[in-house]
């Protein structure tokens, strides 16, 4: 199939599109409003639950651990202060690891020094010693004496120092030990903000010590509370350059309103359709294909937006140019889809969820963006009156300044294609060795 047989085609399919524009404008309108109806089920997924598959070596030993021992992440607390062995400080203690107990779902044992259980030898062979069992002594010596007791030995022969408490006594953990989640994505957040509410509360706040959150779900609730605005911060930036730059490359209303709002419908259209199914988005990758969309619908845009207007300037027919349009840049921008999506699909084979989600996600919304852009944008422009050509009648007739100078240049390439091809050459020849000093960072 030559390009002429190919060409041909897409002026059939701009034909049919122009024929049955209202049709295909209303169709548009429908399925968009039924996509992004499903946004209200949009859920975003964030922490490590669920990075791995199941044939990961990591995730069959995870999902051993909690087979036999229940729930593998915890709630915990790091207290620091001058010396935590203080009737204060150990008070503290006692009322975090109460209201953890208390206030935090899923909570199952609190592990910390007032809570904490010491083997001791005897003549009979051991015995079992809760330092604070009988309460938080207020006289210095027996504090002293029982803060001698907890910090016994080193860290080589005691499980307390340097796990539970710091050999110098100004760091100790409140740890919650968690029963198994039923909903592992609520319910860590549920637990993280639980945790948080403890931290915040005005009866926990002194210059006496400091606090510090740790566990898996309070990092999914600190992510949530801070990460996410700065993902909406980063697409409405993404979106306000995309806009200028298609303010600045068309310089037409038309030419920034409609690939905006056919880049708007077909992002939020393929994240509707996802959440009807019950795809969760991952946090931590969720800008990636959205601003891909953005970028990638800029440069499908401009092919056709160019197009349009160098054919309006020979013809002066709308109609006319927006059917030249699909005809000349329909297989062209195809094409440049193709390799992408087909790229962006190998990721769904990667045996880690995330990554197999921004497969899904990216390769989805680079379709639909350039279904929305070839769509809406030769239909949109094909709207309103004519007027007299302006193009004059030459061998480049209708072509910018800035078509002029890219068909300069590509005379330049032609011209030296060797000596490019020498260079590019040498040039990667170059960077060859450097490739084998990558780094690779393996902390998720």
């Amino acid at each position: 199939m030559n390009i002429s047989t190919i060409n041909s085609f897409f002026k059939k399919l701009g034909e049919a599109q122009i024929k049955r524009r209202w049709f295909i404008l209303l169709a548009f309108f429908i399925a968009t409003i039924i996509c992004c109806a499903g946004l209200s089920k949009f859920r975003l997924v964030n922490g490590s639950e669920g990075w791995y598959g199941d044939g990961d070596k990591l995730q069959q030993d995870k999902n051993l651990y909690e087979k036999t021992f229940g729930n593998s992440h915890s709630a915990s607390i790091l207290l620091v202060a001058d010396d935590v062995f203080t009737e204060e400080i150990l008070t503290v203690v006692d009322k975090l690891g109460q209201r953890m107990l208390k206030e935090i779902p899923f909570a199952d044992k609190i592990t910390s020094l007032t809570e904490v259980e010491i083997p001791v030898g005897n003549a009979e062979g051991f015995e079992v010693v809760k330092p604070y069992e009988k309460g938080i002594p207020s006289d210095p010596a027996e504090l002293k004496a029982k803060r001698d007791f907890v910090l016994r030995g080193t860290e080589k022969t005691s499980a307390y120092i340097n796990t539970l408490v710091s050999d110098d006594g100004k760091e100790t953990w409140i740890n919650l030990s968690l029963l198994p989640y039923e909903n592992p994505d609520d319910d860590s957040l549920a637990i993280g903000y639980a945790l948080t509410n403890i931290l915040n509360s005005e009866e926990f706040k002194s210059d006496s010590y400091k606090l510090y959150g740790c566990g898996q779900p309070y990092s999914d609730v600190q992510e949530e509370i801070y990460e996410y605005p700065d993902y909406v911060l980063r697409v409405l930036l993404g979106f306000v350059i995309m806009v200028l730059f298609l303010t600045i490359t068309v310089r037409s209303v038309y030419g920034v309103i409609i690939p905006s709002l056919a880049t708007v419908g077909a992002i939020a259209s393929v994240l509707g359709g996802m959440s009807w199914f019950g795809v969760k988005a991952d946090s931590a990758l969720i800008t990636l294909p959205i601003l891909l969309g953005m970028a990638l619908s800029i440069g499908y845009s401009i092919h056709y937006i160019n197009m349009f207007k160098l054919y309006f300037r020979r013809t002066g027919n709308r109609i006319l140019s927006a059917v030249k349009t699909v005809e000349e840049s329909g297989w062209s921008v195809f094409f440049t889809v193709l390799t992408t999506v087909a790229s962006l699909i190998s990721f769904i084979f990667v045996d880690m969820k995330p990554i197999s989600w921004m497969g899904k996600a990216s390769s989805l919304i680079v379709l639909a963006v350039f279904i929305y852009v070839s769509v809406l944008v030769p239909i949109c422009m094909s709207f309103g009156k004519d007027k007299v050509p302006t193009a004059e009648d030459t061998e480049e007739k209708g072509a910018t300044k800035v078509d002029m100078c890219f068909a300069h240049w590509a005379d330049i390439v032609k011209n030296k294609r060797w000596l490019i091809i020498g260079l590019s050459a040498a040039i990667i020849g170059i960077c060859i060795p450097f490739f084998f000093k990558i780094n690779v960072n393996v902390d998720m």
